[in-house]
């Protein structure tokens, strides 16, 4: 097992040479928070988000937690005593392509990251960590220079058990 910290530095390291050696371009720097609908398995679930982006140009640098729990399945399962997905979540760096900073913003991003499932049985928790390609996609609306608007689709495929959703929330920080 490799600790998800040396993931994370690695991936800061790694992406602080693009960063300075970007060109000219506009700047933009927030964070999302966002809450929503998904799934694990075939049940539905809640999704939460958060991520840090930076933006330079066209291009998007992304710090994300992306996690499901699948509220109902993990109550019926105390009293089936069956084994249920009840929850996923990742942790990813991801990098992608974006319109450039302003009133709206489209953008893709894949990546590479942490994936954790857990499973509750008869009272005990059982958790397993697998790579993942993290994916999202996100629209948003920005009246102002420093709050925003979005809805944004989270993927993360791994061997452990995929998981994705889709959620609503505000961007916060220096926009355009």
């Amino acid at each position: 097992m490799t600790n998800p910290g040396r993931w994370g530095l690695f991936g800061l390291v790694v992406m602080a040479g693009p960063l300075t050696a970007q060109g000219k371009g506009p700047t933009a720097l927030w964070l999302s928070l966002g809450l929503g609908g998904g799934y694990i398995g075939r049940h539905g679930a809640v999704a939460l988000y958060g991520g840090y982006h930076y933006q330079r140009g066209a291009s998007l640098f992304t710090v994300r937690s992306a996690e499901v729990a699948e509220v109902l399945g993990a109550l019926l399962s105390g009293f089936s005593g069956g084994s249920e997905d009840t929850g996923a979540s990742d942790i990813g760096l991801l990098y992608g392509r974006a319109s450039h900073p302003g009133h709206g913003l489209f953008a893709l991003s894949a990546g590479v990251g942490l994936a954790r499932v857990t499973r509750d049985s008869s009272g005990t928790s059982n958790r397993s960590y697998h790579l993942t390609l993290p994916l999202e996609a996100q629209v948003a609306w920005r009246p102002a220079r420093f709050i925003g608007f979005m809805v944004l689709g989270v993927e993360s495929l791994n061997k452990g058990r995929s998981f994705g959703g889709i959620t609503v929330g505000v961007q916060l920080g220096r926009l355009y």
